[in-house]
């Protein structure tokens, strides 16, 4: 078991090494990126590939054709050269040195550094025309392709300093408008994990409202919540809470359902551990990755926070008067059919799914939530009246409890006074 795991950390290690290296070389072609020598290099590499199948070709054939020489192909050498090729007082000399850095000096002024230009679009795509302005395709998104493999590979391996420098670098150059990239969700679940609730609401206050991901919305919950249980009375923070709450809700519905009544969709939904990288526009997949990974443990951990959260879904269901949701909003039946038709029409359209044992079957998932969905509905746990009870101020509680730690003290020197007061 020892080796294994040692054979595991340097396959790791040489996997790492291996994409920092080829992060390194495109950053680097990026950053003084020349689109006439890129063009050229491109030529060339598909002239060398043409010459390659021709030899490639003439090799296969039986019959070889006989020797001509071609004079004009003599590459000659030394005192066979010409005359302008090696004595500069020959007009037609031209000095390669002189060439050499005249050709630096003009691509020096052709260069641009395509990651401060395109910062914050770098995904963008420019259509494939020569006179579209953006970064250039298909290199710019397989650097930040790389980036995201990168960060993932030092998570794994526990690197999270360096995870977190990576993953900030690919956040600054995707953007916050259509994102490429997963990597705002992988950053938010790295800050969450490791009770960086600060940074956390700083990248989400930096993503903004429009984003739907479970990662952003969720986690926007779970950090307001824990800034209010500290501060009940103030007011902005309990508005800034319920706000957060009801954006979380409208994003994705079936993550409410699910992180609310946990246990009961517990004893349904199997297989939750196939589901990973789930992406935006599969809200049920993006649910269960959620509510099914390590994310249920730091809702767990904060006391309260998913009975208000069980308040506030329960509040749009019942419609009680102080509720901003709609019935729309909490209406999790039509959601669920509109999803259920496209992945059915996906599922036709790929011929190959049902061939493919790798291929997650989605219409399971969606029965399966379908059924803790109708078991929920039959024991009424929708309707029943809930009254959500706020904890404590871990600080106030904590300052309660030495106060009741001494006052034992206290009353036990007053009776040990009374008792000498009677003696003497």
């Amino acid at each position: 078991r020892g080796s294994a795991d040692v054979k595991e950390k340097q396959k790791l290690k040489l996997h790492i090494s291996k994409t920092k290296r080829f992060v390194e070389q495109l950053k680097e072609r990026l950053t003084t990126w020349d689109e006439q020598g890129e063009r050229e290099a491109e030529e060339a590499r598909l002239k060398q590939e043409e010459e390659e199948r021709k030899k490639l070709e003439k090799a296969a054939q039986k019959k070889k054709a006989p020797y001509k020489p071609n004079p004009a192909k003599w590459k000659l050498k030394g005192a066979a050269r010409p005359a302008w090729q090696v004595y500069d007082f020959d007009v037609r000399y031209q000095c390669p040195h002189e060439e050499a850095h005249r050709n630096a000096r003009e691509k020096l002024q052709r260069q641009c550094n395509i990651l401060a230009l395109y910062r914050g679009q770098l995904g963008k795509d420019c259509g494939g025309g020569d006179d579209d302005d953006g970064p250039p395709q298909p290199h710019s998104r397989h650097y930040l392709a790389s980036l995201n493999q990168l960060s993932m590979l030092y998570i794994k391996a526990q690197q999270y300093k360096s995870a977190r420098e990576t993953m900030l670098e690919c956040f600054e150059l995707d953007g916050v408008e259509n994102p490429i990239t997963p990597i705002r969700c992988h950053l938010m679940r790295l800050y969450v994990n490791n009770n960086k609730f600060q940074s956390a609401k700083q990248l989400y206050e930096k993503v903004g409202t429009k984003d739907k991901s479970v990662w952003i919305r969720y986690s926007s919950v779970l950090v307001e919540y824990k800034n209010w249980v500290r501060k009940q009375d103030d007011a902005d923070l309990k508005s800034t809470l319920d706000r957060m709450a009801i954006l979380a809700i409208k994003a994705n519905i079936f993550c409410a359902f699910y992180l609310t009544f946990h246990e009961d969709f517990s004893q349904v939904m199997e297989y939750t551990d196939e589901v990973e990288d789930a992406p935006d526009d599969e809200p049920l997949m993006e649910a269960i990755e959620y509510c099914s990974g390590e994310q249920i443990d730091n809702w767990n951990d904060i006391k309260g926070a998913r009975d208000y959260l069980k308040t506030i879904l329960l509040g749009g269901i019942q419609s009680t008067p102080d509720t901003e949701l709609t019935n729309s909003d909490v209406d999790w039946n039509s959601t669920l059919k509109t999803y259920e038709k496209i992945a059915e029409q996906e599922k036709e359209m790929d011929e190959s799914a049902e061939d493919n044992d790798d291929a997650l079957d989605k219409t399971m998932f969606i029965g399966m939530f379908r059924t803790a969905m109708e078991m929920l509905e039959d024991s009424r746990k929708l309707n029943e009246p809930f009254t959500f009870i706020p904890p404590k101020n871990p600080a106030k509680e904590k300052e309660e409890k030495e106060k009741e730690e001494k006052s034992p003290a206290k009353s036990k020197e007053e009776t040990s006074d009374d008792s000498d007061a009677e003696s003497s």
